[in-house]
Formats: structure tokens, sequence, C-alpha cells
């Protein structure tokens, strides 16, 4: 195989091979990325049952990773000038959840803007949904506005975490 050399590399001349190394480090990059499953984007919908809507000033985004039978998945969620409800917020998946393995719990956060502070919440991945719950003090309970806090135009959810389908 001819070659030539480079700062002291060297660089196959051949046509038949790749020369560009950036090229090839692209290319190694997409592969990766086509085999463990690159993010998607998605926007999670709110179950209707329960009141909630994020209104014209909120934000719903939502982006996830699947890889073989495990989804990596990112929600945010700012209500705006919604509707809170009167029963616990719950937001779908973006992949069917294997039920055999329901009941699992990942961590989210909460920021109260009217307190300026965030607080850790714990996800119930349930059936389809994951439901938000936040700690008050004693036992925790799911978001219904008014319990456990006062939810305002300003406040969001950030929820991360992995399920298997």
């Amino acid at each position: 195989m001819a070659v030539t050399t480079n700062n002291g590399f060297r660089i196959p001349v051949s046509t038949d091979l790749v020369r560009n190394g950036a090229t090839a480090i692209g290319w190694l990059g997409s592969d990766v990325d086509a085999l463990l499953g690159a993010w998607q984007t998605y926007t999670p919908t709110i179950d209707s049952t329960t009141g909630w809507t994020k209104g014209t000033t909120g934000a719903l985004l939502g982006r996830y990773q699947q890889i073989s039978n495990k989804v990596y998945f990112e929600i945010k969620f700012s209500v705006g000038n919604g509707t809170k409800g009167t029963s616990g917020i719950q937001f779908a998946l973006p992949v069917a959840n294997n039920t055999y393995i329901d009941n699992k719990w990942v961590n989210g956060v909460f920021w109260d803007d009217s307190a300026g502070d965030y607080y850790p919440t714990q996800v119930r991945i349930s059936g389809n949904f994951a439901k938000p719950y936040l700690s008050n003090g004693t036992t925790l309970a799911q978001f219904v506005q008014g319990t456990p806090v006062t939810i305002n135009t300003n406040d969001y959810w950030v929820i991360t975490g992995e399920y298997t389908v």
C-alpha cells in the first residue's frame, strides 16, 4: 500500500481509502449515533383527564433516545397561563412502557418561581405516563394545584430518566 507522510503520520494515497481524517471521524460519529440511537425530539402530551394544560405562554418539550430496550428521556413543562389541574399531572412517555416493570421511580426538579428555589422531585413511571411527586416533609404528594405547592405562571418541571420497553 502506497503512503505519504504528513507530520510524521502515514496517510494512504490510494483513492479507495479515506484520506480525510475529519471525514472519517464524522462518519464514525454518525455510525455510532445510528448504532446507539440518536436523540429524537417529541412533544409530550398531558393526560387530558387531569385538567392540566400548558396555555399559550407555557412550554412542553421532550426528547428521548432508545438503545435496545432502554429509553432515556427528558421532559420540560412550564404551565404558563394554562390550567392548573384538579388531579395529579402526568406526561405521556415517548415509547410504550413495559408494564412488567411498572412503578419505576426517576428524578426531576421543580422550579418554584415565587420561592425562587428548585425542589427535587420523584417521578413515578406508571403505565405509559411520567407522574411527578414532591415531598411535603413526611409523604410524597402528586402535583395538584395547591398541593403540595401553589403552582404559578413561571413555575416548571424538568424530568429525566430511563425505563424499559
